[in-house]
């Protein structure tokens, strides 16, 4: 994957080998969430703000192995 930025939060954009960008994650927990379609920032960030919500009210995350 190829950074984005460099500067010290725990959040970074990245390019992955299929050209998709992804938000990084570096702090525990760590996430990488592939961005797959074109959004501008207001569109991304209400995505995100539902995905909180979805994991808050208990959506049964199960360990994969």
């Amino acid at each position: 994957m190829q950074m984005m930025n460099s500067n010290q939060s725990p959040y970074q954009w990245v390019k992955n080998r299929e050209g998709y960008t992804v938000l990084l994650r570096t702090k525990h927990p760590r996430l990488a969430i592939e961005v797959q379609d074109e959004a501008d920032e207001k569109k991304l960030a209400d995505a995100l703000r539902k995905a909180a919500e979805f994991v808050l009210k208990g959506s049964n995350i199960k360990q994969q192995s």
